[in-house]
């Protein structure tokens, strides 16, 4: 059901006659995402250049699919191994969990001569089937991971009895003895703080018509198209699933210039402009931001705000804007700074600080920082995140007109991506 409520749309994803696999329905969403040439899912940055299937000849275990992402500077992989339930447990019959935890430590290692960076690389683990319990305690392990500094500060975080629960330290010690299994000796503080900090897990809602992922898709599959026409979007859908099913039998690889290449000629497609370069300097301007707030006291201190950024969370997933209000030096800025760290296990974010804005409009600031594109064209280019949102840090440093106006030039441009949205049908979820 569309948000104006005009229209129902079937579920392609179950409704095809090419009878299309859960597998196989992950393949094709982030075919539509190297048309769209957008940050692919499960990555941080870098817009999508290449979709790979079944690479375990390759010394890749986590075979199924493997994303690569490309700033133009730097390139980024995510190899991920799709299952559409997995239990979460150490238990001695639960082979298939410690199975894909083995692959993953084996693909971390690059021990089957995949090569994985360490540094830049992810791991992950694509489910059909939603589990509360795996949000709420075990991926804040790989979020904690990733932004601690070294593993005893991370080692730390999970031991407190104020940052953390015995369920995330139960989920710990799972992942440890699985680990310790795999390579056959005790594993060390380190290798588990690195290991987690390149593991994502990845809910994906591709059998439920109307989802936000869903709705993504069919919305993605229309903008690529030319003539915006519902009966080509599902042709373009039938495409992908046949190209998904062909590659996965070879262990191919599509780049976007194969996969146009391999379009049918009445699939009329538009030319998503690239942002890659546009997205590296957004990035960069972001971690300045994020960089210059202080998240611990003394450099030592770093006090828990789990269920402040869990209410912050759902406020955002239930109003177009949050104001987050206090006293000076009450922490509203660390709070900001810690739910861009989480929200960047899926996706990007963007962070402006207005104390930063200057030259009176927001294209002039845009350009200031070296920006190309406009808002517009770069909300689209990070679209597949799970929460799309802009942070802004110092609201109450806009007193003078040219940061007052910036700042509205970004609400009002805000408002124009979502009102195109959601005029097309699009979820609320995908503003």
């Amino acid at each position: 059901m569309s948000e104006t409520g005009k229209h129902d749309k079937a579920n392609p994803f179950s409704t095809s006659g090419s009878g299309v696999t859960f597998e196989q329905s992950v393949g094709v969403y982030y075919l539509v995402s190297l048309l769209a040439k957008e940050i692919p899912r499960g990555l941080d940055r870098g817009v999508c250049t290449e979709v790979r299937f079944q690479q375990r000849f390759s010394g890749c275990l986590l075979d199924d699919i493997v994303v690569i992402a490309s700033d133009e500077c730097e390139e980024k992989k995510l190899a991920l191994q799709v299952k559409h339930n997995l239990i979460f447990s150490d238990s001695s019959t639960n082979e298939e969990f410690a199975r894909v935890i083995g692959d993953c430590w084996k693909t971390f290692t690059s021990s089957m001569g995949w090569k994985f960076n360490q540094e830049t690389d992810r791991l992950g683990i694509g489910l059909g089937i939603h589990q509360s319990k795996v949000d709420k305690h075990f991926k804040p392990l790989s979020e904690w991971a990733r932004t601690s500094k070294d593993s005893a500060e991370f080692m730390y975080k999970v031991s407190s009895t104020i940052f953390s629960s015995n369920e995330k330290r139960k989920y710990l010690q799972i992942i440890k003895n699985l680990l310790t299994k795999t390579k056959g000796a005790a594993i060390t503080d380190d290798e588990i703080w690195r290991f987690l900090k390149c593991l994502v897990v990845i809910n994906f809602d591709l059998e439920n018509a109307g989802s936000s992922d869903i709705t993504y898709c069919q919305n993605r599959l229309l903008n690529q198209l030319k003539n915006r026409d519902e009966d080509s979007a599902k042709s373009l859908f039938d495409t992908l699933c046949y190209i998904v099913k062909t590659y996965a039998r070879s262990a191919g690889s599509i780049n976007i210039k194969i996969l146009r290449n391999q379009m049918p000629e009445d699939i009329l497609l538009e030319d998503a402009p690239n942002c890659a370069l546009d997205l590296a300097r957004l990035r960069k301007h972001s971690d300045m931001v994020l960089d210059s707030i202080s998240d611990s006291i003394g450099l030592k201190v770093r006090l828990p705000r789990n269920e402040k950024i869990d209410e912050l969370e759902a406020a955002i997933k239930e109003n177009e804007v949050v104001v987050i209000s206090g006293e000076p030096m009450v922490g509203k800025s660390v709070l900001l700074k810690l739910f861009a760290n989480r929200l960047r296990s899926e996706g990007d974010v963007f962070v402006f600080s207005v104390g930063r804005f200057q030259y009176g409009t927001l294209d002039n600031f845009l350009r200031s920082i070296h920006v190309q594109n406009d808002l517009d064209t770069l909300l689209y280019s990070v679209g597949s995140a799970p929460i799309r949102c802009i942070l802004v840090d110092g609201l109450e440093r806009a007193i003078d007109e040219d940061k007052r106006r910036i700042l509205k030039d970004l609400i009002l441009a805000v408002r124009k991506y979502n009102d195109t949205i959601l005029t097309h049908g699009g979820h609320k979820q995908n503003c």
